[in-house]
């Protein structure tokens, strides 16, 4: 197991505080997840992909240390690569991953269901811009 980077605080009796990964968390639900995450004593990287002053913003409001920023766009595989490796420099480990940055892309009406086609894509973890997508390299960086 890696240890916390930091200067991580204890949650418990003794137990390392979680280093969490919250998507999305310049404003609105993330930030308030960042924030609730931080409460409790876990590390937290808050990722933005456009709101840098926002992210920041939440950032300086997290109580405790080891806390990081991430910018990352999501639709971009390698770019999702960086966020899991920066999130592991940031925390040492990544424990919790909390999904919140959405991008979600009605299908389009006609084409004969090539809206449908391209939706299901994104959505079920067989194109780049996957739900799923920012889940696979936090659980290959994950410890064994």
């Amino acid at each position: 197991m890696s240890a916390p980077a930091g200067g991580a605080r204890t949650e418990g009796a003794g137990a390392p505080s979680r280093g969490v990964v919250v998507t999305g968390s310049s404003r609105g639900v993330g930030a308030a997840t960042a924030r609730a995450f931080a409460a409790r004593g876990d590390r937290v990287v808050v990722h933005y992909h456009g709101s840098e002053d926002l992210a920041r913003d939440v950032l300086g409001s997290l109580p405790g240390e080891g806390h990081g920023l991430v910018q990352a766009d999501l639709g971009d595989p390698a770019a999702v690569e960086r966020l899991a490796a920066e999130a592991v420099g940031v925390l040492g480990r990544v424990d919790v991953l909390v999904n919140n940055a959405a991008m979600i892309v009605a299908p389009r009406r006609g084409a004969a269901g090539a809206g449908r086609t391209r939706w299901r894509r994104r959505h079920t973890g067989t194109g780049s811009r996957s739900g799923s997508a920012p889940w696979r390299p936090t659980c290959s960086a994950r410890p064994t």
